[in-house]
């Protein structure tokens, strides 16, 4: 930045340079070197400090550091220098030496291995410049030369694009029911099943199966073809793009499981695994308190409590500092509630802090079963009736609502069963396996059957 700032070619004033120079050597001293009176002593020795001078300095400051991370930014863009000599170029009729860019160009995307919507634009940008120079160099404006390549190639990315914002509004819709209007996205579906070609595009089918999973989840062979290609096209997308792959599809699965079919729950734990191989749930080093929460209950749900112990000692180092010890904590009440050890796990549960709404419904829930497998049912009865006033309160937590709602009434229902009467038993046993969603099904039935 010092040497940027200190160039005329960038800027000629003296005393922005004398400004980076000064924060670069005092950035890590007491804060009494940065104050403005400080600093601008530094700069404007023995002269009288003028508000202006001061507004004057701290704007050409601030535009030199966006120039900077600007063209910083861009330098780490090889095919878009490419893209802007080429134009250069193009503009000085240098056509040897754009011919010679474009085939650079080519070889760069011959070499790439991602292939996502990016990929495809930089692509369609590519056929779109081969299609100018052609004409720039034959002056024959009208000539269908490289036409049928570009018009192709933005269609590629046009679908690309809409389905996986397709994707995005789908998994938004879910959390804040909120409407959006899609255009030509039906027409788009309609013209992909008519044209399954396109689907060969990783960008286009992985998207395309995804949008379908969402919309239509009683489709089963949709997801199926959804999890797949994200599982072989971990080498096509940027990691952060997979990562919003890999949460998309366990969404899915545990919406899934919640609503209708035990076997998703391995889907997702499957997912989550992979996942946590890549270190695909990994950004900035931290793990979110979220997929550790639901990655725990997930292993629980099929009985990996050895597999949980040994993920709450690896991954808790990636939990932000703040919330470790209180999802450490949840954690290992979760793995105690699982073995039956109550009294330990209500210990641990009152060391949390209900700061996250999640975590603190899905402590509720532990201790509502908690009391029920321990026959504190005046305690229970009371409890029940917080916790439906608690739910009633929050306005966003969209679906998850009807799921704890349907904990509650299936708990009230279980609590005054008559044990001894066989048809009201039978017909609670299909109340219950008809409900949805539901998270707690295993365990409502495994209740009824001790009655």
């Amino acid at each position: 930045m010092l040497k940027f700032a200190q160039s005329p070619y960038h800027q000629s004033r003296q005393d922005v340079y004398k400004l980076f120079s000064y924060l670069n050597k005092f950035t890590q001293k007491s804060v009494k070197h940065l104050e403005k009176e400080t600093i601008l002593n530094y700069v404007y020795p023995n002269q009288s400090l003028e508000n202006r001078k001061a507004y004057d300095l701290a704007t050409l400051a601030l535009k030199t550091l966006e120039d900077f991370l600007a063209i910083e930014h861009f330098q780490k863009q090889r095919t878009r220098k490419l893209f802007t000599l080429l134009e250069t170029c193009q503009e000085r009729k240098l056509h040897t030496k754009s011919n010679s860019i474009l085939k650079k160009i080519d070889r760069q995307l011959q070499r790439q291995a991602i292939q996502n919507s990016d990929f495809l634009f930089t692509n369609y940008q590519f056929k779109h410049q081969q299609y100018q120079q052609h004409h720039l160099q034959q002056q024959q404006r009208n000539a269908p030369v490289f036409l049928q390549e570009v018009t192709d190639s933005l269609d590629v990315v046009y679908i690309a694009e809409k389905l996986k914002q397709a994707c995005t509004i789908l998994a938004h819709q879910a959390v804040y029911k909120t409407d959006y209007q899609t255009g030509l996205l039906p027409s788009i579906i309609d013209f992909i099943q008519k044209n399954e070609a396109y689907l060969e595009y990783p960008a286009i089918g992985i998207y395309y199966y995804c949008y379908q999973s969402l919309s239509q989840p009683h489709e089963d062979r949709f997801f199926d073809q959804f999890k797949s290609l994200i599982l072989k096209h971990t080498q096509t997308f940027p990691k952060q793009e997979l990562r919003d792959l890999y949460l998309l599809a366990i969404n899915y699965g545990i919406k899934a499981y919640n609503n209708r079919k035990k076997s998703y729950l391995t889907e997702v734990f499957e997912l989550y695994q992979q996942a946590l191989k890549q270190d695909m749930l990994l950004q900035n080093n931290q793990l979110s308190a979220f997929s550790f929460k639901n990655i725990i209950g997930i292993a629980l749900k099929l009985n990996q409590a050895d597999w949980t112990k040994h993920f709450i000692q690896q991954y808790q180092q990636y939990l932000s500092s703040d919330i470790r010890e209180t999802y450490v904590h949840y954690g290992t009440s979760k793995l105690f509630f699982s073995q039956k050890n109550y009294e330990k796990a209500m210990l641990l549960l009152q060391q949390v802090e209900y700061s996250d709404l999640f975590l603190n419904i899905d402590a509720k829930v532990m201790l509502l079963q908690m009391y029920y497998e321990l026959g504190e049912y005046g305690t229970l009865e009371s409890f029940l009736n917080s916790f439906k006033v608690f739910l009633m309160r929050k306005k966003l937590i969209g679906y998850h609502k009807d799921i704890y709602m349907n904990i509650i009434r299936l708990t009230q229902k279980l609590l005054h069963v008559n044990p001894f009467d066989k048809k009201e038993k039978q017909q609670l046993k299909i109340t219950i396996e008809q409900t949805t969603p539901l998270t707690e099904k295993d365990w409502f039935l495994e209740q009824l059957q001790k009655l």
